[in-house]
């Protein structure tokens, strides 16, 4: 008998890895928990016959075939926009590290160099320009956040919204114009490497890159290129293609802030994003509509489920 453990006081779980247990229970399957990482292919929704609900506790999803499962009536569901506020945090901290040259300022004191004459002075945040790629609840988040602090905040996606900021045309328009460009844009196959080496290099030598979305969406050698040849002037990262990241890699590119995916993990968010995704469980098991659920390839909020506590 395979291994059972219980989520929650009426649900049962099956590890998605134990690929016996998931066989030897296909029938008794409605529902799966998974991460955005986890590959959810249609021949694995086609071994489970009565599978009804996806859930994810993340924001991403792109691990899943989202048109297998709309052509077969399943139902995917987000973590929407519960750690948004923490993510954002995250993402604004990264970039006033690198603009106010945190890290270096540290190892100018701490290597004693400071003993020797004063740092130069630096430019002042408060005239940069910022691009945030992506207005969703994140972007948003950012924007709303950084916005008292810069210059300008600007943006770019692939639908017009009614915000208090300018979209610009197209992603390489923003790039151009920013002096820190933020993706905060979803995870898709869609979204693949959107930040390659001309956007990287319409950004500049003096100008910043931080991503706290999905490191596939970047053309990672491109980046660590544009980096050591001082085309780019500053990267943040939270994610990275490769995750762990081999420090090796890392090693001797410059100018960089380095961080292990940790942007959305809080204790708050844990806590909202679990409550979430056991709610939209038992909500759609019951017959009702869950929370954030995803319409062609977007999240769409329904306010009929209970929503978390944290």
């Amino acid at each position: 008998m395979p291994m059972m453990q219980a989520i929650a006081e009426d649900i049962d779980a099956i590890a998605l890895t134990d690929e016996a247990a998931i066989a030897s229970e296909r029938d008794r399957i409605r529902g799966l928990l998974f991460t955005g990482h986890n590959r959810i292919s249609a021949e694995l929704m086609d071994s489970l016959p009565n599978l009804e609900i996806m859930v994810a506790p993340s924001a991403g999803i792109e691990g899943v075939d989202l048109d297998a499962a709309r052509a077969r009536g399943i139902t995917v569901t987000s973590g929407g926009d519960v750690g948004s506020r923490d993510v954002a945090a995250f993402a604004i901290a990264l970039t006033l590290a690198l603009r106010h040259h945190i890290v270096p300022s540290h190892d100018f004191v701490t290597s004693g160099a400071w003993l020797k004459g004063w740092p130069a002075a630096r430019r002042s945040f408060r005239v940069d320009r910022v691009g945030v790629v992506g207005l969703g609840p994140i972007g948003q988040a950012v924007a709303n956040g950084i916005a008292p602090l810069c210059g300008e905040v600007g943006w770019w996606g692939p639908r017009p919204k009614q915000l208090p900021w300018k979209r610009h045309e197209n992603l390489m328009a923003l790039a151009e114009w920013s002096d820190v460009l933020i993706l905060c844009a979803r995870s898709g196959a869609d979204t693949a490497r959107m930040i390659d080496a001309a956007v990287l290099d319409a950004i500049g030598p003096k100008g910043s890159f931080v991503n706290i979305a999905r490191g596939f969406m970047v053309d990672e050698d491109a980046l660590i290129d544009a980096l050591r040849a001082g085309r780019l002037g500053s990267a943040g990262l939270d994610v990275m293609v490769e995750e762990p990241a081999r420090p090796d890699r890392w090693a001797d590119v410059p100018n960089v802030l380095l961080a292990p995916h940790m942007a959305g993990v809080t204790t708050e968010n844990q806590i909202g994003v679990t409550q979430l995704a056991m709610s939209n469980l038992r909500t759609l098991l019951s017959g009702e509509t869950p929370r954030y659920m995803i319409v062609d390839g977007h999240r769409r909020l329904s306010g009929r489920a209970t929503p978390p506590v944290a």
